[in-house]
């Protein structure tokens, strides 16, 4: 059995510390004790006592059928391949999506000196377009399968 475990509580504390809490090391206490809330929130969400992620692939005895486990605690899920492959690719989506966000505020806040009120209503907006592109593409998508 193939076995892959993810430690998301240590992921994302080196993510926030190095693109929330590093981002702002010249910024004022109020905005990292803010950075610093958004962190504990989200640690908060995440059940501290699960540890981390399993995922397995294994194959049912009684149906014959593949199938991917997922475990994180108490909590166990069970995935067709296909539907596995289906959160994978959103998971990456998922990350590179947050990767561009990072790199477009990045962006309008270093280099173009744009302020934090606006940089987020462009960031906004930015989102509004890469769903409406994704949704197009996914349209198209469709009227090319169903032919």
């Amino acid at each position: 059995m193939e076995k892959l475990a993810v430690d998301w509580a240590a992921a994302f504390d080196e993510l926030a510390g190095r693109f929330i809490v590093g981002d702002m090391a010249d910024a004022g206490a109020e905005a990292r004790g803010e950075a610093t809330k958004a962190i504990a929130h989200h640690h908060a969400v995440l059940d501290p006592e699960a540890g981390s992620i399993g995922i397995a692939s294994l194959y049912g005895g009684r149906t014959r059928e593949p199938y991917v486990q997922l475990t994180w605690g108490r909590h166990v899920g069970q995935l067709t391949p296909e539907e596995a492959v289906g959160h994978a690719r959103d998971v990456l989506e998922a990350a590179a999506a947050a990767l561009a966000d990072a790199t477009l505020m990045r962006f309008l806040q270093e280099r173009l000196e744009v302020d934090d009120a606006r940089a987020v209503r462009i960031l906004a907006d930015f989102r509004r377009c890469r769903l409406e592109r994704a949704r197009r593409a996914n349209g198209e998508q469709r009227r090319d399968r169903d032919g």
